[in-house]
């Protein structure tokens, strides 16, 4: 085995290798695939988090991943105090915000988690103030199961949601806040755009002042919480991936005042140095699910930005060593290749009875795919048209496009691997 490898809990091996050449869409298919290499930077920089049922995440080098959304709840009354139990994991760079619905001029004095004082990031309210949406925050908070509490400045129907994040940068978690309110009787449906959140997570949260009927979130939108407080008054909160623009909201049947508010949430940078050598080692055990995020950080200094996230809770065959029984481990090993998009999965071989989960992101080659260095319409029809995921059993063997779902929006392609080989995305 090679000293530039890198063994992980789950194997899913993708290659993407590089290839200059300017291929025209319309050409005859190559016996080979074109592979795509990383976009010019000298030198390339990974770095990988290992995280494996029962253990506490392994952190193999600086990493960067898009904050997560890990648990959200919502509670409403008629009282000047809302208090409900908000439970938080014990993930890494935790954030905890809470959304506080309210009418008819009704304003948040103060909102504290287990005791602990959150901050007010901001509010929005609609043109006659009969709607308002409050977002605070609270970074690190506690593990466990405690209460938040919204103190008002008066008694008022009231609706509570709060949202746990991990992954979240510690020092600088939120950015700006942007708001956005009805005018007359609330004709327009809810909607708030946030501007540069490329590779972070957006969260929203809504107020509703009178009978919305029908109330759905936006496509692109996951609704994390929705209260009601009679059929006068509900609230809602959503999170929905980052990217340059983004926009946020739900539709409506009926008529009725709104208020919307909307953050940024940034993600965490990893302390620790580059990935060693391009490598990560350690042993997977059948029944015990393990993950593998490798970022790519571009020349030192660079942005990162994913590359590779590998699940594997069922290896069931070594070969030279034959069946795996629950509980048996197995060392695997994953390569990053500095130059090319490239990884390399070994033991080669090896099987699972449940498959492999398999995330490949080919946003590191950037927008010049086929290397001529020019981005133009070529380049946009090799993304849609002809980039696939490819494997290859051995060096000497033959390659073959996979069956894999792409999403040109991430730039992401994701597929089920039943066993170990190369893989690559290429054309």
């Amino acid at each position: 085995m090679s000293s530039r490898r890198v063994a992980v809990s789950f194997v899913a091996l993708l290659l993407l290798a590089g290839c200059g050449e300017a291929v025209a869409p319309s050409a005859a298919p190559d016996p080979l695939p074109h592979f795509v290499r990383w976009a010019p930077a000298a030198p390339a920089q990974f770095a990988a988090v290992v995280r494996r049922s029962g253990h506490a995440p392994r952190l193999m080098a600086a990493a960067v991943a898009v904050p997560t959304a890990d648990s959200g709840t919502t509670s409403a009354a008629t009282t000047s105090q809302l208090t409900w139990l908000h439970p938080v994991g014990v993930t890494a760079n935790r954030l905890l915000v809470v959304g506080v619905s309210t009418k008819d001029t009704t304003t948040v004095t103060g909102v504290t988690y287990g005791g602990a004082p959150l901050t007010f990031s901001g509010a929005s309210s609609d043109e006659s103030s009969g709607a308002r949406v409050e977002l605070w925050y609270l970074i690190g908070p506690a593990s466990g199961r405690s209460p938040v509490s919204v103190s008002l400045s008066g008694p008022a129907d009231v609706i509570g949601g709060a949202m746990t994040f991990s992954g979240v940068d510690q020092a600088t978690p939120l950015g700006g806040f942007v708001g956005n309110g009805s005018t007359g009787s609330g004709a327009t449906d809810p909607s708030v755009v946030v501007t540069n959140a490329a590779g972070e997570l957006v969260f929203a949260a809504l107020t509703i002042a009178g009978n919305p009927g029908v109330l759905t979130p936006a496509q692109g939108l996951t609704q994390t919480w929705i209260g009601y407080k009679g059929l006068g008054h509900s609230g809602a909160g959503a999170v929905a991936p980052g990217s340059d623009t983004v926009t946020l909201g739900w539709t409506k049947t009926s008529p009725a005042k709104w208020a919307i508010g909307a953050v940024a949430i940034k993600a965490a940078t990893w302390s620790g140095p580059p990935l060693d050598q391009f490598q990560v080692s350690f042993s997977a055990v059948r029944g015990q699910p393990s993950t593998v995020e490798i970022n790519y950080l571009g020349a030192a200094g660079g942005v990162p930005q994913p590359f590779l996230r590998l699940e594997v809770t069922d290896p069931t065959f070594v070969p030279g060593r034959g069946n795996l029984a629950p509980g048996d481990s197995v060392q695997l090993t994953v390569t990053v290749d500095p130059v090319n998009i490239l990884v390399q999965l070994e033991p080669s071989g090896v099987q699972f009875g449940q498959p492999a989960g398999l995330n490949i992101w080919y946003g590191g080659a950037g927008s010049d795919l086929n290397g001529d260095g020019v981005v133009d319409g070529t380049d946009a029809d090799i993304e849609s048209g002809h980039l696939k995921v490819w494997y290859q059993e051995g060096a000497a063997d033959p390659w073959a496009a996979i069956s894999a779902v792409q999403s040109s929006t991430d730039r992401t392609f994701t597929a089920l691997l039943p066993h170990f080989s190369n893989y690559a995305v290429a054309y």
